[in-house]
């Protein structure tokens, strides 16, 4: 069993044969991130169904870049849908809240950061993603 680094409710079990997880991003990566995220394409599944299930394998991928793009393509159609008075539906807004804290503890951890600090990086890569990101198709 592993506990979270920065939260402690968080516990995560897995075999200890295959473990299935995948290495922290590199010190080279976390300071690069700035300029990952703006070259990252967004792709909004068009079927609703289907749509969380995407997001969960390229979480499940082992690849920081795909976790990141996760996030750029939710957040990117967060602030879209929120400009036409719209909601993300339920599922979609507990992927990115996953996806945030996750990625933000990784930066922290990585970077030897306080929480505090990597939480403002993270939104300034949000203010990135949705400044780089094209409009999506609703």
């Amino acid at each position: 069993m592993l506990e979270g680094v920065f939260g402690m409710e968080m516990r995560i079990t897995t075999p200890m044969d295959h473990p299935g997880l995948r290495e922290l991003i590199s010190k080279a990566e976390a300071e690069d991130v700035m300029i990952q995220v703006s070259q990252l394409e967004v792709e909004w599944p068009q079927d609703r169904r289907m749509r969380g299930e995407v997001f969960k394998t390229m979480l499940a991928s082992n690849d920081w870049k795909k976790s990141l793009q996760v996030l750029k393509t939710i957040y990117c159609q967060k602030v879209i849908k929120e400009r036409n008075h719209k909601q993300l539906t339920a599922e979609e807004t507990e992927i990115l809240d996953h996806t945030r804290r996750i990625l933000t503890e990784e930066l922290a951890l990585t970077l030897a950061l306080p929480l505090s600090s990597a939480k403002e990086r993270m939104t300034q890569i949000e203010q990135l993603s949705v400044d780089t990101c094209v409009d999506m198709a609703q």
